[in-house]
C-alpha cells in the first residue's frame, strides 16, 4: 500500500474499533430497554389474566352455590339468595334461573326468555358463555355465564378497571378464537394490537410492542401493548447512561489496540513476514557462460520480492531488513527450497550444470547453514557440487565466523564464490585466509572496459584481478557483460566465465530450460565442481 493508503486504513480501523464498542453499548442498551418494557407488559398481562380467571372463577362459584340450593326455584327465599349473591359479588348482574332451556325468573325481575340462544363458547368445567350482544338484553361489555341452573351477566370492565396498566399502555380482553373484543382501555386501536401480537420487534422502528397471555380457566386472551418510542425511549436513556461510559472506555482501548496492530501490520517487518507466508519471493536465473566455448555451465539464482502493490523489488531493499529482524534464516531456507524445486529437474538431467545461491552476510554467522543445505538436498538426487554458494565481500567481514561456515560448506562439496569482487574489503591476505573457489568481478569494472580500449586505465584492474585469481587457483566470473566488445576483452584477458544481458536477462525456470536447449552443450560432460 502507499503511504496515504496505510494512513487511511489506520484511521478507518482505529475509528471503527473506537466507535464499535459504543455502538454495541447503545444497541444493548436498547435491547435491555426493550426487554425491560416487555417484562413490564408481561407482568401486567399476567396480572390481568389472573384477575380474569379469578373473576370468572368467583362468578361460576356463585352460580354453582345457587345450583346447590335445595329449596324451590323462583321462590321468595330463592330470589333473596340470588339478590344477596349479586350484591356481594362485584361486577355480577342479573342472576337468573334457567328451567327447560329458558329463563324462569330474575333476581331483580325482568322479562323471561322463551329460549336461550346457542352459547358462544363452552369452558372446560362445562359452563356456557355468551359475549355481549349475542345474549339478548345484555349491554355491551357484558359476558353471560351459565352454570347448570343459573345464569348471570359479568361486567368485563371489572377485569380491565382493576388493572393499573400505567400511562401509554393499552389493555385488551379478547374472546379466544373469534378475536371479539370484550373490553379495552388505552389509546391504541384494539384491532391493531391484536394484529401486531407475535410481530413486535426490538427495533426502534417498531410501531408497538404487544404481549399476549391466555387465561387458564376460560377462553379469553389478554393483550397488553405500548409504543416503544415513548416508554422504551426513556428506559433506553437510563440503560445507555450505564453502558455507554463502559463502551467508551472499551472503545478507547480497542482504538489503541487497532492503531497498534494496524501500524504493526503495515510495518516493513510485518510485510516481510507476510511475504514469507504467502511465498511472494520469486527466483530468476541468469545463465553463466563459459567464454572459451560459449556453452552455458549453470545459472545464478536471483531472488526478487513480487509485491502485490509495487511489483518486483530488488534484494538490496529487503535483505538488510531480513538480517536486522532475524528473518534471514527463514528467507534463506525458503529460497533454497524454491531453487531446488524449480531447477532440480534440470540439474538431475545435466550433471555438468550448477546453480549458484546467494547467502547474506548474517548467514555466515549461522553455523547451521551447512546442515540446512544438506537437508534441502536430501532425497533430491542433486549433488552438493551442483549447488554453489555466493556471498559479497561484506559477508566476509567477520573472518573467523565466515571461515568456519565456509569450511563446513566446502567440506560437504559446495564451491564458494565472492560476489562483486573489487568493491569491498577483500585483499590478498583475506583471500588466502578464507578458502574460496571463485572471484566474481563486479560490473563496475566491466562497464569501464570501453575506456580501457580507448587508452584509459580505469578498467585496468581486470588483468590484475585475473592474475591474482590464477595465482590463488581461483576461477573468475565477470558480471554485467552487456556488449560483444566486453565479452571479447574478457576472453582475451583469460576470464573463465561471464554473465549479463549480452548473453541473457534473468529468466524463469521454464525460460532457462528453453535457453539451455538453444545453447551448445559441452562435447564431454564435466561435473559442476570443475566449473564453479
Amino acid at each position: 500500500m502507499t503511504r496515504f493508503q496505510t494512513h487511511l486504513v489506520t484511521a478507518v480501523a482505529t475509528s471503527c474499533a473506537g466507535l464499535l464498542p459504543i455502538g454495541v453499548a447503545l444497541y444493548y442498551s436498547w435491547v435491555a430497554a426493550v426487554g425491560s418494557e416487555q417484562q413490564r407488559l408481561g407482568t401486567i398481562a399476567e396480572r390481568a389474566t389472573l384477575r380474569a380467571d379469578r373473576v370468572y372463577g368467583t362468578t361460576l362459584a356463585v352460580l354453582k352455590e345457587l345450583d346447590g340450593y335445595q329449596g324451590g326455584r323462583c321462590t321468595p327465599e330463592h330470589i333473596a339468595l340470588m339478590q344477596a349473591a349479586e350484591a356481594r359479588t362485584p361486577g355480577l348482574r342479573n342472576i337468573a334461573v334457567i328451567a327447560q332451556g329458558r329463563i324462569a325468573c330474575y333476581a331483580w325481575g325482568g322479562a323471561a326468555l322463551h329460549e336461550l340462544p346457542r352459547p358462544d363458547a363452552l369452558t372446560s368445567d362445562k359452563a356456557a358463555l355468551w359475549y355481549g350482544a349475542s345474549f339478548p338484553g345484555a349491554p355491551a361489555g357484558m359476558i353471560a355465564v351459565r352454570s347448570v341452573e343459573h345464569i348471570a351477566l359479568l361486567n368485563s370492565q371489572q377485569i380491565a378497571g382493576a388493572i393499573d396498566a400505567g400511562p401509554g399502555t393499552t389493555f385488551v380482553l379478547v374472546a379466544r378464537g373469534s378475536h371479539r373484543v370484550l373490553s379495552a382501555s388505552g389509546n391504541l386501536p384494539a384491532d391493531r394490537v391484536i394484529g401486531a401480537a407475535g410481530r413486535s420487534s426490538a427495533l426502534p422502528a417498531a410501531s408497538m410492542m404487544v404481549v399476549k397471555v391466555e387465561a387458564k380457566h376460560w377462553p379469553v386472551d389478554v393483550y397488553v401493548a405500548s409504543r416503544p418510542s415513548g416508554v422504551v425511549g426513556g428506559n433506553w436513556l437510563r440503560e445507555a447512561q450505564e453502558r455507554v461510559p463502559l463502551g467508551a472506555i472499551a472503545g478507547a482501548l480497542a482504538a489503541l489496540l487497532a492503531y497498534y496492530l494496524t501500524r504493526r501490520s503495515g510495518s516493513p517487518v510485518s510485510k516481510l513476514r507476510r511475504a514469507l507466508r504467502r511465498r511472494e519471493f520469486v527466483l530468476r536465473y541468469q545463465p553463466v557462460i563459459e567464454l572459451a566455448t560459449g556453452t552455458c555451465v549453470g545459472a545464478e539464482a536471483l531472488v526478487r520480492w513480487r509485491r502485490p502493490d509495487r511489483g518486483m523489488v530488488a534484494p538490496d531493499r529487503f535483505i538488510p531488513l531480513a538480517e536486522q529482524t532475524g528473518l534471514i534464516r527463514a528467507m534463506t531456507e525458503a529460497i533454497i527450497g524454491t531453487v531446488l524445486a524449480e531447477i532440480g529437474p534440470i540439474l538431475r538431467s545435466r550433471r555438468d550444470l550448477h546453480v549458484a545461491v546467494n547467502l547474506a552476510s548474517m548467514d555466515f554467522n549461522d553455523h547451521g547453514i551447512a546442515d540446512l543445505f544438506a537437508r534441502a538436498l536430501e532425497g533430491r538426487d542433486i549433488t552438493p557440487d551442483q549447488v554453489a554458494i555466493e556471498t559479497t565481500e561484506r559477508g566476509m567481514l567477520d573472518h573467523d565466523a565466515a571461515r568456519e561456515v565456509i569450511a563446513a560448506l566446502r567440506a560437504r562439496g559446495h564451491s564458494i564464490a565472492i560476489d562483486d569482487f573489487g568493491t569491498g574489503y577483500s585483499n590478498l591476505a583475506s583471500l588466502q585466509s578464507i578458502a574460496v573457489d571463485v572471484l566474481k568481478i563486479d560490473k563496475l569494472f566491466i562497464d569501464r572496459i570501453g575506456a580501457v580500449e580507448s587508452g584509459e586505465d580505469a578498467g585496468s584492474v581486470i588483468p590484475h584481478i585475473v592474475e591474482m585469481a590464477k595465482a590463488l587457483r581461483l576461477r573468475t566470473v565477470a558480471e554485467g557483460v552487456e556488449t560483444a566488445a566486453q565479452m571479447r576483452y574478457l576472453r582475451a584477458q583469460g576470464v573463465d566465465f561471464a554473465q549479463g544481458w549480452y548473453f541473457s536477462k534473468p529468466l524463469t525456470a521454464d525460460a532457462f530450460r528453453d535457453f539451455l536447449r538453444r545453447t551448445p552443450q559441452r562435447a564431454a560432460a564435466t561435473v559442476a565442481a570443475q566449473v564453479i
